[in-house]
């Protein structure tokens, strides 16, 4: 939600943006195999790949003063970062995890826009 006042007769708002995913199990190879029936089917594990629920939290509070908009962010501002990984399977048909990634760290910024 945003909430928008008055701050000595310059518009300013706050706002918080909050997203939450569930957990779910990767179905990526499952749709593969489908299509190229026998690759790799019997190394398929599709209980063994599972995304982890996450959330993310991003703040802003801002003022417009002198046609210049003015704002503090946090992007993540929980810092949360769980890990994300893809399946895939290696030459041997053996199941693992080929590929991995981190959310974005927490990050903290002014912006400024400046309306001519």
């Amino acid at each position: 939600p945003q909430y928008q006042f008055e701050i000595a007769g310059n518009e300013a708002f706050v706002r918080a943006d909050y997203s939450y995913s569930d957990s779910y199990r990767s179905g990526l190879m499952a749709e593969l195999n489908k299509f190229n029936a026998g690759v790799a089917v019997n190394a398929y594990n599709p209980w063994t790949w599972m995304t982890p629920s996450t959330y993310n939290l991003n703040l802003r509070a801002g003022i417009n003063m002198l046609n210049i908009d003015w704002a503090l962010y946090v992007t993540n501002a929980t810092d949360r970062q769980p890990e994300r990984r893809l399946p895939g399977h290696s030459a041997n048909g053996d199941s693992s995890y080929i590929n991995g990634n981190m959310a974005r760290p927490r990050t903290i910024g002014l912006q400024l826009n400046y309306d001519f």
